[in-house]
């Protein structure tokens, strides 16, 4: 059962073809007396289930026919066209019948017919083989072209369908598209009209801002005016007590002048003589760095002279040591001499 359908996926507008069911009779080359297997397998292929009929084992010439290759040939395509189970109508199924019992009436005429020789066999097989293959490729041309028609029908009648809802949904795109566009429209007019009502705000606001700024121009150039002649009216207003208490000042000013001068004075005296203090100090310093040097390079010979002073007095010693040890030894060299001239003498 083949589904044919497009577009949008709708349960009534969903095409079922069903093609004419045609019955799995044997090939032509499977037609004549052969062995019992392949009939077995024939039946239990088909789904009919067919009346059981029991085939003899056919002679030699029929089974010489079953080999030909070019009969093989013919049987298995038809045996693949068809294979698949299909359902008709009760016409077909009476009429494959009908086929059947004729064909199964030829092979028991066949089974039971006295055995001829090879080449009367071989005619009637032949002849059998070709009324069959006939029979079989008119049935199979009726219903390929019964199977073509209704599927060219069914093809027209989706393709209608399909054409009349394609057009209702462009008609309902086109009208959506429309209805869009008007909202665009309309969405565009407003943004327009809310702009155009910004822009004039913004430009009153702009406006006011400008004037303000004139004024405040204004108000700080007249604030500058003033406060220029306000400075020349105080500098003159100064000016003015000033030459007027000048006359009581002027006494105390020289006596403050005269004491700034002697008070400069002094200054310069004090820093000649800071100038000379740090001269001194400087030769002072000189000095003591030169003493410091000759103190430590009399330490120095201090140190130097207390050594060789220690040196002398060890090598004193020593030499005293030793003196008093010749001494004795002179001694008692002397004694020993003595005492041999007495010895002697």
């Amino acid at each position: 059962m083949a589904l044919i359908s497009g577009g949008p996926r709708d349960e009534q507008d969903d095409v079922y073809i069903m093609p004419a069911y045609t019955a799995p009779v044997a090939a032509a080359d499977d037609i004549d007396t052969t062995s019992t297997a392949s009939i077995a397998k024939r039946k239990a292929d088909s789904p009919l289930a067919p009346e059981k009929v029991k085939r003899p084992r056919a002679s030699s010439e029929a089974t010489e026919d079953v080999n030909d290759p070019d009969l093989s040939d013919i049987g298995s395509a038809e045996a693949e066209e068809v294979s698949e189970p299909l359902k008709g109508d009760d016409t077909e199924v009476s009429n494959t019948r009908t086929l059947r019992s004729s064909v199964t009436g030829v092979q028991k005429d066949v089974s039971n017919a006295p055995p001829k020789s090879r080449a009367s066999s071989g005619g009637v097989s032949n002849a059998v083989r070709d009324s069959i293959k006939q029979e079989y490729k008119v049935k199979l041309e009726t219903e390929k072209d019964q199977y073509e028609t209704k599927l060219a029908s069914a093809k027209a009648n989706f393709q209608a369908r399909l054409d009349s809802k394609h057009s209702l949904y462009q008609q309902k795109i086109d009208e959506l598209k429309a209805t869009h566009a008007e909202s665009l429209k309309a969405k565009e007019a407003a943004l327009r009209e809310k702009s155009e009502k910004n822009r004039l705000k913004c430009n009153a606001m702009v406006k006011a801002a400008k004037l303000e700024e004139q004024k405040a121009k204004t108000d700080l150039a007249d604030a500058k005016k003033d406060y220029a002649e306000l400075g020349k009216t105080l500098k003159a207003e100064q000016l003015s007590e000033i030459k007027k208490w000048m006359p009581e000042f002027s006494p105390l000013l020289a006596e403050k002048e005269k004491a700034i001068k002697e008070l400069r004075l002094k200054l310069t005296n004090t820093q000649a003589e800071v100038k000379l203090c740090e001269q001194e100090i400087a030769r002072t310093e000189a000095k003591n760095e030169i003493l410091d040097t000759v103190k430590e390079k009399l330490e120095a010979a201090e140190k130097c002279l207390r050594a060789e002073v220690l040196g002398k007095k060890q090598e004193i010693t020593e030499m005293c040591g030793q003196h008093a040890a010749e001494m004795v030894e002179l001694r008692e060299r002397l004694r020993c001499e003595g005492d041999r001239w007495q010895v002697l003498y």
